[in-house]
């Protein structure tokens, strides 16, 4: 039978509250996330959610959360990288379904296959939201939780377009408030805050992992089984 979508995030938050470097993820900049402070407890929702869209199996979703644990090890201390935009790649580097969004990806765009919309029988436009937002659709139940995958086509849209350097997009942006936008109401504007936010706090600093590097890692990782 299909595992329910608590025990995902259940083993997510397990999978996060045992890992042996728990204190290295807890230092981990999540700029959509307003309180630093609590930057761990949305990495189990980040991975709950992960793994209830694209529908990994309990093995599948540890697997994947220790090549994550392998990446946070290797990347240089102080280097920021996204988990939003790690995560996701990661995991469709080893979905087959996903192979054609990963690579689509490494050229800036965010779109699923033709094959995999007819599989699902989907109108061509449905995947104008990301590859993440069409996983959700096809999983197709409500979760207040599954919001957050909305966060995804606009990170990588952001990433992407300033092949990692933040500051380029958003140094002469105006600050505004977390209060202005919402993930359901603008998410665009949501994320480019929340970015902007955290790159003129300095969570966010100069040293950021450039685009093209995230690849190099993710097929890294994937040498591990």
């Amino acid at each position: 039978g299909s595992i329910k979508p608590l025990h995902r995030f259940t083993f997510a938050s397990f999978l996060v509250d045992n890992s042996s470097i728990k204190q290295r993820l807890d230092q981990l900049v999540i700029p959509v996330v307003e309180d630093q402070s609590k930057s761990l407890e949305h990495l189990k929702i980040l991975f709950g959610c992960i793994g209830t869209v694209y529908q990994l199996s309990l093995r599948r979703l540890e697997q994947l959360f220790s090549k994550f644990e392998s990446i946070v090890t290797y990347v240089d201390k102080g280097t920021y990288f996204d988990c939003y935009l790690m995560v996701q790649l990661m995991c469709e580097y080893d979905q087959p379904a996903y192979n054609y969004s990963y690579d689509l990806k490494k050229k800036g765009s965010d779109r699923v296959s033709k094959e995999l919309k007819e599989k699902f029988n989907r109108n061509p436009s449905c995947d104008k939201d990301g590859s993440a937002e069409f996983a959700s659709l096809v999983y197709g139940k409500n979760d207040n939780r599954l919001g957050w995958v909305k966060c995804f086509k606009h990170i990588q849209n952001l990433l992407s377009s300033t092949k990692g350097q933040i500051a380029v997009k958003v140094e002469n942006r105006r600050r505004y408030l977390f209060d202005n936008f919402s993930v359901e109401n603008d998410t665009e504007n949501f994320v480019i805050n929340a970015y902007t936010i955290a790159y003129k706090s300095r969570l966010i600093t100069d040293k950021t992992l450039p685009y093209d590097d995230y690849f190099k890692y993710v097929e890294l990782a994937a040498q591990f089984e």
